[in-house]
């Protein structure tokens, strides 16, 4: 008979995607438990709970500099760090803890009574950063496609909020339609140029990036100061060097 039927058990569902809208992406989150270190390989300070939002700056290898807001007490404000074994909270939610005395400097704490916090800092491996939460990584799963449009990547510009900046005349087209991603290496403020989305007539021409990106069927090329530039679909040769001119001029004009 049917008695003895075995039902399979159903496997974990995986979900390789974060609402981009609802809320948006302020900052990449943590495939944890994480720990956060001193330096690069260096001594670990404290751990951090999976899907931490915290804010990333670009590092060498496989190795990337953070930032995580905590909330603190008096006595720790008072003296400027945090006792091993202190539970870390932000806005009523537990998000690690410290495995050891983890100094603060007083540059990073704001607020006042019982508001007050601090930034904590330090070094994780890229592994504990989830993909998903990578502007970078979306990305590269988004031009895959094709050839994508403004509207097309949308959800995209406002998820990570990127900003609509200078227009680079061209030749060609007239003009390009471009979107700006800042480093975000703490919150409320902005660094150097993280990424640049450059359209012409409404599709996707040209990134600007400083971090790498996903495989890409062109190959990127080196620009000033580190950062590369990834070409969208075949495109004039005499277009991408003018391009190419501009968007150097524009890194070497920044602070």
């Amino acid at each position: 008979g049917n008695c003895c039927i075995v039902i399979p058990k159903p496997g974990k569902k995986h979900v390789d995607s974060v609402p981009l809208m609802h809320p948006p992406i302020r900052s990449e989150r943590v495939d944890g438990p994480a720990n956060i270190r001193q330096t690069a390989h260096g001594r670990v300070l404290y751990t951090l709970y999976d899907d931490t939002p915290i804010y990333t700056s670009d590092s060498s290898g496989k190795w990337c500099a953070v930032a995580v807001l905590v909330g603190i007490t008096k006595k720790e404000d008072d003296s400027f760090e945090l006792r091993e074994g202190t539970r870390l909270f932000w806005k009523g939610r537990e998000i690690g803890k410290t495995l050891t005395r983890v100094p603060i400097d007083p540059i990073d704490i704001a607020g006042e009574g019982s508001n007050t916090y601090a930034i904590l800092r330090g070094y994780t491996s890229l592994q504990n950063i989830k993909p998903q939460t990578m502007p970078e990584y979306v990305l590269h799963r988004l031009v895959q496609p094709g050839i994508p449009t403004t509207a097309y990547l949308h959800d995209f510009l406002q998820g990570f909020q990127f900003i609509q900046t200078t227009t680079f005349t061209t030749t060609t087209s007239g003009g390009y339609k471009t979107y700006q991603l800042d480093e975000a290496c703490e919150p409320n403020h902005k660094g150097a140029l993280r990424l640049l989305l450059a359209f012409d007539h409404d599709k996707l021409f040209a990134i600007v990036h400083h971090r790498a990106l996903g495989p890409m069927p062109n190959k990127p090329s080196v620009l000033n100061r580190g950062y590369q530039l990834t070409i969208i679909g075949d495109q004039p040769a005499t277009q991408v060097s003018d391009f190419t001119d501009k968007i150097n001029h524009f890194i070497n004009m920044a602070d």
